[in-house]
């Protein structure tokens, strides 16, 4: 395994992050050099525009069912619900700061009974008498 720096044949948390890291670069420079059309080594508005819409117009593509260009209530349902299923396919990790993460911890600390705790024992010196407050 590359990712495996020290040859143990484990991953260890850094080792992990180290990759993570790596593939996120790996990516962001495929992604630049894909949009650079020219190769001159720099992005242009127009290049980067071009980046940007192509993909968007794939996924118009894939919505507009039934190809009369307009996505209908229908159609973007269907296609949210398709894009949906095949993420968790996938089984992508959802990220922990996801809306429904977010909303999932958020239930949970509403749901959960307040945390109670116990009040202090009072000091007595000896020989004295304590009162019970009221």
């Amino acid at each position: 395994m590359m990712a495996d720096k020290n040859g143990d044949g484990q991953l260890d948390p850094a080792e992990v992050n180290a990759s993570v890291v790596d593939a996120g670069r790996a990516a962001v420079q495929t992604a630049f050099n894909a949009a650079d059309l020219d190769k001159n080594g720099a992005v242009s508005q127009a290049e980067f525009d071009r980046a940007i819409i192509n993909p968007a117009h794939v996924l118009f593509r894939i919505f507009d069912a039934n190809n009369d260009n307009q996505i209908s209530q229908d159609e973007m349902r269907s296609g949210m619900q398709t894009l949906a299923r095949e993420m968790r396919q996938l089984r992508v990790p959802e990220p922990g700061n996801s809306i429904p993460n977010q909303l999932r911890r958020q239930n949970a600390a509403q749901a959960a009974p307040p945390v109670v705790s116990p009040a202090p024992a009072p000091v007595v010196a000896p020989g004295s008498t304590v009162i019970p407050q009221r």
